[in-house]
């Protein structure tokens, strides 16, 4: 499904909808005026809200919407948590699309003790470092146990692909930096430079 672009919209809005389906999703959604469900609006303020001239961007994208209220959303803003939306946030609210289109983001060095979100296709020093936050913001430690469990499920799932790849065309397969292989049962994961 190809991206839904503006020619208004600035480069990092143009980027992030590039880089993430799940956030050109909801954008497009709002952009038709669609009623956005609660974790939609999040997801916008989560990812939108950080970026340079984030305030005036979330007003543009949901001002379309039928429930939209300058006045909520600048209320939004006070409480906007201080870390942008992770990527497994948003597979776990999405979940459904995801299966559709899954993600095939490798952020490689732009990571660096990061965790995986969107906006490490923009500037990685807007995804705070894993020691830079004091605490991993998940409202109960049941709710990080099931985003462990969906990341294990959603693996154990792309494993068996590529091994199901691997049986049926057994050659390396290059992927950025890395080159991976299937040894056995062992999918193998080395760097092109080794």
């Amino acid at each position: 499904m190809p991206v839904s672009v503006s020619r208004k919209d600035p480069p990092e809005l143009l980027k992030l909808r590039r880089a993430c389906p799940v956030l050109d999703f909801v954008f497009r959604r709002a952009e038709a005026g669609k009623h956005l469900s609660r974790e939609e609006k999040l997801v916008v303020m989560l990812s939108v809200g950080f970026l340079r001239n984030g305030r005036e961007l979330l007003h543009h994208i949901l001002s379309g919407t039928p429930d939209y209220s300058y006045h909520r959303i600048e209320r939004m803003l006070e409480g906007i948590p201080r870390n942008p939306i992770s990527c497994a946030k948003l597979e776990m609210w999405f979940r459904d699309f995801v299966l559709d289109r899954p993600c095939g983001c490798v952020f490689g060095e732009a990571l660096k003790g990061r965790y995986p979100s969107p906006l490490l296709h923009i500037d990685p020093e807007l995804v705070p470092t894993l020691e830079d936050r004091l605490t991993l913001h998940y409202s109960r430690p049941a709710e990080l146990g099931r985003v462990y469990l969906h990341l294990r499920e959603r693996l154990r799932y792309v494993e068996h692909e590529l091994r199901r790849h691997f049986r049926r065309n057994p050659q390396r397969l290059r992927v950025g930096d890395y080159i991976f292989s299937l040894e056995g049962e062992e999918i193998i994961v080395r760097p092109r430079s080794a």
